[in-house]
């Protein structure tokens, strides 16, 4: 066990010194692709659906950088609040609001430097539309979403040093408008259970981390298109209070955070009035 563990430390550290020392390595905590708070059930006329948020991803880190590989921290939590309001049977209007923080994130590449100063979570707000259908007597429901959120992004760029290491030369915020619009297919095999599949689309954003090119400002990019099928149940605790719960899991495919995220989860928690 103890030559294991010897082992495993000289490995990851001749790992780390595989990291590049290039002239500038830059970081940014980027938003996690993540799936709605809505499944594709509308709310109904006159009707409100309030829920908080919570999701969490599996990132996984590159041991082996790159020159020219993105740096960045991204969300293995955060956490948000949603709102939903029944224009008409088949129209819901709402807004959403998520954040998170580096101390809830994962770099998804050795080597990559941290925030410092004051510029270190991500947060997004902005509007979200839903609109839906029942049919077979209301054992069965599609719906398509739409949300456009403001987008808060904090960098960081780092210059290598005479003796070696590192030190931030400059830091902010990137601003940007994060886009997502989904498509939704499920069922009621109970009154107070319905389970549903999707396909998510959503902005995302790369950057290059470790460059010997002077740059001024963010080097992010934003609209790299990230697609994420999912899968998920909504239950109803009705009648004892008019709550729900929803959860769902979602796998990223064809996009630059599929070589990083390859599992994430949602979980609402959310009171409809």
């Amino acid at each position: 066990m103890h030559r294991w563990m010897v082992g495993a430390l000289v490995a990851v550290g001749l790992l780390s010194g595989c990291t590049p020392l290039t002239q500038y390595r830059r970081s940014a905590l980027t938003p996690a692709p993540s799936a709605p708070a809505w499944h594709g059930e509308p709310v109904g006329a006159q009707r409100v659906e309030l829920g908080v948020q919570m999701g969490g991803r599996v990132v996984e880190e590159r041991l082996v950088a790159q020159v020219g590989d993105p740096a960045l921290w991204i969300p293995t939590f955060e956490v948000g609040a949603t709102v939903m309001g029944g224009i008409t049977d088949w129209l819901d209007l709402g807004g959403v609001f998520q954040y998170s923080h580096v101390r809830m994130a994962q770099a998804n590449v050795v080597g990559t430097p941290p925030l410092p100063g004051d510029a270190n979570d991500v947060w997004s707000v902005g509007p979200q539309l839903g609109m839906g259908g029942k049919f077979l007597d209301g054992k069965m429901f599609a719906g398509g979403y739409l949300a456009l959120q403001y987008v808060a992004i904090p960098w960081a760029t780092w210059e290598l040093q005479a003796d070696r290491s590192y030190a931030p030369i400059d830091s902010g915020f990137d601003q940007g408008l994060l886009y997502r619009f989904a498509a939704f297919l499920g069922g009621r095999p109970h009154p107070v259970v319905a389970v549903y599949g999707g396909l998510v689309v959503t902005s995302s954003w790369v950057n290059v981390g470790f460059s010997d090119d002077e740059a001024s400002g963010s080097t992010l990019e934003q609209d790299v298109p990230s697609v994420l099928p999912l899968i998920g149940a909504h239950l109803d605790l009705n009648p004892y209070a008019p709550l729900y719960l929803r959860t769902a899991m979602t796998f990223p495919i064809d996009s630059d955070a599929a070589d990083y995220f390859p599992l994430g989860w949602d979980v609402s928690l959310g009171v409809r009035l």
